[in-house]
């Protein structure tokens, strides 16, 4: 049962980390796309270079203007107009230089929140890669906890099997005990009707005698052999179970290592979510 929280905890965190590995992917989609927009709107920017060609263009004619000026002596009227004309083209060329400015501040603008897109474009790159490492190393841990937990499972059955084996052998020398100690009271009420039968025959009673504890000592023997089976079984039985236990121990200090390790990684990640 532990195995399997064990497992159900290391799969719950499989699916977190995927879920926020979906998650990460979808915001670095949406950052890629803003950045494509800015990019657009920044390469349509440019397009304001013309304007700053016309404002070049103006001051030209201002200075053809001013020299006009100097060379010519036309009328009042036409100075007069003239200067209208000069003062219009200046004004509306301030209004253009400062517009340009603007459009110069915007553009900057836009070039510094491209580079902030792209940074936490990086950054979050950097922790998609961080997360599939995490997700890889967590598949890794699972994979350990599958393999310990078939292992266990395989040294449990066949420690069940040699239990069962040791039972249906400690049943046979049973049922083989219980044969023996019948055939010795047939034996021994057989002696006693040759006793009684033959009270007077000494030798035939004496060798019925001996011949009973022969197969006495021959029965007494075979059970002898029976016991000692039996003890040695069991040995092999208690052998079984104390590796079965150091097993066990062994497993269980692997698995007590994969949780230390799996909470070192999560503390890990914690600590890199916080910067």
């Amino acid at each position: 049962m532990v195995y399997k929280d064990q497992v159900d905890a290391l799969s719950y965190t499989q699916y977190y980390i995927c879920v926020e590995n979906v998650r990460l992917r979808a915001e670095l989609n949406q950052a890629n796309q803003k950045y494509d927009d800015l990019l657009k709107e920044f390469n349509k920017k440019e397009e304001n270079k013309d304007l700053k060609t016309e404002n070049n263009v103006l001051k030209c004619e201002n200075q053809d203007l001013r020299e006009d000026k100097n060379q010519t002596e036309n009328s009042e009227e036409e100075v007069v107009n003239r200067t209208v004309d000069q003062a219009s083209k200046c004004e509306d060329l301030e209004k253009l230089e400062e517009q340009l400015r603007a459009e110069e501040q915007e553009k900057l603008n836009y070039k510094n929140h491209l580079d902030a897109c792209s940074f936490a474009n990086r950054q979050m790159y950097a922790e998609n890669q961080k997360l599939r490492v995490q997700q890889v190393s967590t598949f890794d841990i699972l994979e350990k906890f599958k393999t310990a937990n078939i292992l266990l499972c395989e040294r449990l059955n066949a420690e069940q099997r040699g239990r069962i084996d040791f039972e249906n052998q400690l049943r046979a020398c049973n049922s083989a005990y219980h044969q023996i100690s019948e055939e010795h009271e047939k034996l021994r009420a057989e002696l006693n009707q040759y006793v009684l039968k033959h009270s007077k025959d000494r030798a035939d009673i004496e060798a019925l005698r001996e011949k009973a504890q022969r197969d006495k000592d021959l029965l007494s023997g075979e059970l002898r052999k029976a016991n000692q089976k039996s003890e040695l079984l069991k040995t092999q039985l208690n052998k079984t179970k104390h590796e079965a236990q150091q097993e066990k121990e062994a497993l269980k200090s692997l698995v007590d290592d994969l949780k230390i390790q799996l909470s070192q990684e999560k503390t890990t990640r914690r600590r890199d979510k916080i910067k």
